[in-house]
């Protein structure tokens, strides 16, 4: 098992070890800023925002800066350029085979953008999507605030895939070809197979999971919850149906999976 904690707010990427698999060696995202090798590009954009989600497709890397609105793309030879400004939107960024695909709450909206070209856009039908994702060949979003997973059909419809307990999905990973599913208020674990069936498989305590992946055999869980009216980031593992409290101080904001590792950012 392997666990890193980095003190660092919003940091997805550290010394080359990427948070999300498979991107680019050195390419550091933090609050405030984007460093790709020994350059530093600084945000220069006028409203105020936070780096919410990022992901590569290809060469290319797409983050996401939240509040402010902006979906940008480092290119292979280093230069950014804006894919998409919607301010006030919280986004999650997801992809359906090579396309990227924007998530923006609380409007419901999923662009669907080829390089730096918007190609088509969908209503779902949840006002919030915190994940977006491919699992068993079909492309699925996790949704707020009724805790529900929808997938996309034909014509641009959307139909309903699960529902869990909670209000939000949050996280996904898929193991062993079963997805596993973090979700919010409450923070529970659901496993579901490829014939769709599912329930919950672990329930660490969490108000909410805002991290989810498998390091071996180990399930890796980080999320938040109150403790003495106060908030808490906590890490917990599941091993062999045995649960370890690894870590619990100061919130912990994202927590993703690579190469057999966990890792955790906390503020």
């Amino acid at each position: 098992m392997f666990l890193f904690l980095i003190s660092f707010a919003y940091l997805w990427v550290y010394e080359g070890d990427s948070l999300l698999r498979g991107f680019s060696k050195g390419t550091v995202i933090t609050r405030d800023s984007v460093s790709v090798g020994n350059e530093v590009e600084e945000f220069s954009w006028e409203s105020s925002g936070f780096v919410s989600d990022i992901i590569r497709i290809d060469k290319d890397i797409y983050f996401a800066v939240s509040d402010a609105g902006i979906v940008a793309r480092i290119r292979d030879n280093g230069k950014m350029d804006t894919v998409l400004t919607r301010e006030g939107s919280l986004i999650s960024l997801g992809k359906k085979g090579k396309v990227l695909t924007v998530g923006l709450s609380p409007f419901g909206k999923i662009f669907f953008v080829r390089g730096s070209e918007i190609v088509d856009s969908l209503s779902a039908p949840a006002d919030n999507i915190y994940c977006m994702f491919e699992f068993g060949g079909e492309f699925l979003i996790g949704t707020g605030p009724k805790g529900k997973v929808y997938q996309l059909v034909k014509d641009g419809e959307f139909e309903e895939y699960f529902v869990t307990e909670a209000s939000s999905v949050t996280k996904w990973r898929i193991k062993d070809k079963n997805l596993f599913l973090g979700t919010s208020n409450p923070g529970l674990v659901y496993r579901i197979d490829k014939n769709n069936e599912g329930k919950i498989y672990y329930d660490p305590g969490f108000e909410e999971i805002n991290g989810l992946g498998y390091s071996g055999d180990t399930l890796c869980v980080s999320g938040l919850l109150s403790r003495q009216n106060e908030s808490v980031g906590v890490i917990k593992f599941l091993l062999k149906n045995r649960e370890y409290e690894v870590y619990a101080g100061t919130p912990i904001l994202c927590g993703e999976e690579s190469g057999g590792k966990f890792y955790a950012g906390e503020s």
